[in-house]
């Protein structure tokens, strides 16, 4: 039986938005998501209580501000506002940005809120996607970089021919951020490229074959 992939690319999709701060879901991992934003000009400062939400942007650059620091993401960066931090996003530009966060809180299982910020020292940072594949030691090894509740984000080096493997527990998401690259289920292959982005279920076998250096991101539960 024929397994159907939905491959999406982020520039084509970005493209058809017409607003500032409009939103596009891009793929869901239970009862998160996955969504694309554009983003220009400011929103007011607002906290989500029962939700961490991380930034990563695709193209320009946007200010992200909070209670726990202010950064400048640019192309390839990303941060995760915690729950309870008061913030805002702005940008001059017309700056593509993927979210990452918690959709549903009917299948919450951590029962955590956070109201007040609190002073516990932390202060939020940004990630760079290349940097971070710079850290790898070895290729098809990813190295988790961001969590997001009960999920993370993951960074992976590709180069050559991968094991053959499948998630048991949960679903991935898989952001080809750099390079071209193979993905191979059975007999059927097909063709990733950069900017593209694709929801793998659980149970299927599959592997990842780059004839060159190649740099993902990682979207999944913990398990």
């Amino acid at each position: 039986m024929a397994i159907a992939i939905n491959k999406i690319n982020i520039a084509e999709v970005a493209g058809k938005l017409t607003q500032p701060y409009s939103m596009l879901e891009l793929a869901q991992l239970r009862d998160f998501v996955v969504r694309l934003g554009i983003y220009q000009g400011a929103i007011p400062w607002h906290k989500h209580m029962d939700v961490d939400e991380l930034f990563f942007v695709q193209k320009e650059e946007i200010l992200l501000e909070s209670e726990w620091g202010n950064n400048i993401l640019g192309v390839g960066d990303m941060a995760v506002i915690p729950k309870g931090i008061r913030h805002r996003s702005s940008s001059i530009h017309w700056s593509v940005v993927l979210q990452f966060l918690r959709k549903s809180m009917g299948a919450r299982t951590d029962g955590e809120r956070r109201v007040l910020a609190g002073d516990d020292g932390y202060q939020v940072r940004k990630l760079n996607v290349v940097k971070q594949a710079q850290l790898i030691a070895e290729p098809f090894s990813p190295i988790q970089v961001a969590s997001v509740d009960d999920s993370f984000v993951a960074i992976a080096l590709y180069e050559g021919e991968g094991p053959w493997e499948k998630y048991e527990k949960s679903d991935k998401v898989f952001l080809l951020w750099e390079g071209e690259i193979t993905l191979e289920i059975g007999k059927t292959s097909m063709p990733i490229s950069a900017g593209e982005i694709l929801s793998l279920p659980r149970g299927i076998m599959h592997r990842f074959v780059s004839s060159a250096r190649s740099i993902a991101v990682l979207f999944s539960k913990k398990e």
